[in-house]
């Protein structure tokens, strides 16, 4: 195992063997629930899988109940009006309903749909239903999905199609909400295979009609958490989220990161229970691919006291699908020291990046002024294995065993260097 399986445990070898089995074992058995979408049987048996997980490391668990406003579709299509070809739509999570016989209208390809690209077309996007790329979405300039339909719809689209120009060239999900003072318009991702026959239309006389019908519904659900240690003492909150996509497995996004969570928190409550100076959060949060809501709600119903007793939140997000492991550090640059020696005491490198971004759980907790970071995989690496979250590629099998290890090893090491360094810890803002 080397030095860095030392910070598995701190024991021996075959417990290290063991708890890397038992890493193994938990995210077979999240692969095994299905995509887990929000409000799905499948989502449901995950929650209920992962509290028990959580039970059996003892501490105190607690459910948080959240309601989530939802958009279940019922009927989508999208078709060519010149030759009455129809495709498959995805509808993106939390989009609205076309009206009763679908909407129509002229197709704008606006290529990459970046802030660049409206730069000199005027109103030419206004009352069109614009095309629009999917891009990589861990990159030092990524524009979002979101950013991208905000845009379309303050320059005057009245829908949005989004394409998958990657490999696979398959139907993708993800969420189009907007956010207040945005007035939403239907969102929906098509194939390249429908998108290369809207191009071939007479150029700039291609005519689409979207139908996008939907039932609005509400999903209950819990978020579990496990407290370890102290109740009194500050903590350190471990999170990741169990919430996933209708295709595939939803293996690196996010099983993934749950299942090295779970193991982290089992390879470290022994330390917590000894009356350290800290103590140890672990939230399993669901509703995460609907715009952050469960994370964004959890925050906020907070008291302040339990907000200021919260000194940092590393989230976990596909931590797997390259070998190659980045923290995005959110504007609180004195966590980068603490990633550096976290990074040299383990052996493994880890790579920062500073901005602030609005792509997973730690956001919630960062915007709040709560140093949060997210481990993350293939940070600008788009031919990664990452490549395949969003899609029904996102399989087990794009998963490999030592990056879930690798990933262990590094939060071990990462929590068990910021709870010895109360200097560092208590200094973050």
């Amino acid at each position: 195992m080397g030095r860095d399986a030392s910070y598995v445990s701190s024991t021996e070898t075959g417990k290290v063997e063991n708890r890397y089995h038992a890493l193994h074992e938990d995210f077979a058995r999240l692969c095994d629930f299905g995509g887990r979408l929000l409000g799905s049987e499948s989502e449901r048996a995950a929650i209920a899988w992962v509290h028990d997980k959580l039970s059996e490391i003892g501490g105190r668990v607690e459910s948080f109940p959240l309601l989530v406003p939802i958009w279940r579709p019922v009927r989508s299509r999208v078709t060519i009006d010149d030759t009455g070809e129809e495709f498959d739509c995805q509808p993106m999570l939390r989009t609205v309903s076309t009206p009763a016989g679908g909407l129509g209208g002229a197709l704008l390809d606006l290529g990459r749909g970046r802030p660049e690209d409206y730069a000199f077309i005027g109103n030419a996007v206004r009352g069109k239903i614009v095309m629009i790329e999917h891009e990589y979405p861990f990159s030092s300039t990524h524009v979002h999905r979101r950013e991208k339909i905000r845009l379309a719809i303050r320059h005057g689209a009245k829908a949005v199609l989004m394409r998958n120009p990657g490999d696979s060239g398959g139907l993708l999900s993800g969420s189009s909400d907007t956010a207040d003072g945005y007035k939403p318009i239907p969102c929906g991702y098509i194939s390249e295979e429908c998108a290369t026959r809207l191009q071939m239309q007479r150029s700039g006389d291609a005519r689409v009609r979207i139908v996008l019908e939907g039932a609005e519904t509400d999903a209950a659900t819990c978020i579990p958490s496990l407290l370890v240690g102290d109740p009194a003492n500050p903590r350190i909150v471990l999170s990741a989220h169990v919430d996933g996509h209708p295709f595939g497995e939803s293996a690196l996004d996010n099983a993934s990161g749950v299942a090295v969570a779970l193991a982290a928190t089992r390879c470290l409550a022994p330390m917590f229970l000894e009356h350290r100076a800290y103590a140890l959060q672990t939230i399993i949060f669901t509703a995460e691919e609907w715009s952050l809501f469960g994370s964004k709600r959890y925050v906020h119903e907070l008291s302040e006291p339990d907000r200021r007793n919260i000194r940092l939140n590393i989230n976990l997000d596909t931590v797997a699908g390259s070998p190659n492991l980045t923290a995005l550090t959110s504007n609180f640059p004195r966590l980068e020291p603490l990633v550096a020696q976290a990074s040299q005491a383990c052996d493994i490198k880890v790579d920062t990046h500073p901005t602030l971004m609005a792509n997973s759980d730690h956001y919630s907790f960062a915007r709040s002024g709560i140093p949060a970071f997210r481990l993350l995989a293939g940070f600008n690496e788009p031919e990664s294995r990452v490549r395949h979250i969003l899609s029904g590629s996102d399989t087990r099998d794009k998963v490999k065993p030592r990056e879930l290890e690798r990933s262990l090893r590094f939060v071990c090491s990462f929590i068990e260097t910021a709870a010895s360094r109360p200097d560092m810890l208590e200094n973050l803002v």
